[in-house]
């Protein structure tokens, strides 16, 4: 069971995210274009900027059709999140336990690799994140294999 603190929190992020006012709104072409430039520069199938609400992740932008918006669960920007002052890493998802049983590894998009930089308000509430993914797995400086459960 979530704590008080943790729920407090999370309702104040939630707060933060709203007050945006950037879930379901339309997203500008030239925006578009500048996500798929920037997963060509690094070398990736996608990037995307992803806000995690409460029970869903909505795509602010992508650089591919995929869907609009997903489940939160157990997903790499849902983790991201969770230590907003951190980017967030994983090499090969599908030697990390928290995701390689997740449709979006297993399935038709065969993610591998994920980098995730939280995007936090002034007030350091983590409102999604700057998600590059990939299909082929990609050692970086800062990955670490995971081996256990995700912190909680």
């Amino acid at each position: 069971m979530e704590s008080a603190a943790n729920s407090h929190s999370e309702q104040g992020r939630l707060h933060a995210l709203h007050s945006y006012d950037l879930i379901d709104c339309e997203v500008d072409p030239a925006f578009q274009a500048i996500m798929r430039t920037v997963a060509n520069i690094c070398e990736v199938e996608f990037s995307l900027i992803v806000l995690v609400d409460q029970d869903r992740q909505y795509f602010l932008s992508k650089n591919e059709k995929l869907f609009r918006e997903a489940p939160r669960g157990i997903t790499f920007c849902a983790a991201a999140i969770r230590e907003p002052s951190e980017t967030f890493e994983v090499s090969d998802a599908t030697k990390d336990a928290r995701f390689s049983a997740d449709q979006i590894v297993t399935g038709k998009s065969g993610i591998r690799f994920c980098a995730a930089q939280p995007l936090t308000t002034p007030d350091g509430h983590a409102i999604g994140a700057l998600c590059l993914m990939g299909r082929a797995p990609i050692e970086g400086p800062t990955a670490q294999p995971e081996t256990g459960t995700a912190a909680a």
